[in-house]
């Protein structure tokens, strides 16, 4: 496991676990501060005495997240991938993508953020790709063909130093 999917990893459990904490204490806050004792919320409560006093249970759904092996074989099978390196020369933290997809911006959920941070890519050999130099689409754009890699995406080696989105099409 590389650094990025372990951090990944962490974060997930870490963001379940406070999401199960915080909605279990919010429920808990509402039924004690209710006069009645009783909650408003689709969680289920029970009301009972226990030696002598009273308690309340109060059932929270909790949703966890839990991490699976993907492959990247899993996403390159259609030969519709590219493959993005935060380093020249397919070098560093690699993100391995599967189309079609188009990217408004290079951010994602989960903490995927590789805006201004490829600096070389490959594609497969049913990919075509359009990077662009700005958000949304906008500005400079360079067509990659199927089957490419790029060891420099630098303004010497005829690229923009930065993408801002990208086009991903499948053939």
């Amino acid at each position: 496991m590389n650094r990025c999917e372990a951090k990944h990893r962490a974060a997930i459990v870490a963001g379940a676990i406070a999401l199960a904490l915080a909605g279990s204490a919010a429920a808990e806050e509402k039924a004690a501060s209710s006069p009645t004792g009783s909650t408003q919320s689709s969680s289920k409560a029970i009301a009972g005495t226990a030696n002598g006093a009273n308690t309340l249970t109060v059932f929270e759904p909790i949703m966890l997240l839990v991490p699976t092996k993907v492959t990247v074989e899993d996403a390159t099978k259609n030969g519709c991938w590219v493959r993005l390196y935060d380093r020249k020369n397919f070098q560093g933290d690699s993100f391995t993508l599967g189309g079609p997809i188009d990217l408004a911006q290079m951010k994602g959920p989960f903490g995927f953020n590789w805006e201004n941070k490829v600096h070389s890519l490959e594609t497969g050999p049913k990919t075509s790709l359009t990077i662009y130099d700005n958000r949304n689409f906008r500005d400079q754009d360079k067509a990659i063909p199927a089957g490419t890699k790029v060891a420099d995406l630098s303004k010497k080696m005829g690229f923009f130093d930065d993408f801002r989105s990208m086009k991903m099409n499948c053939s």
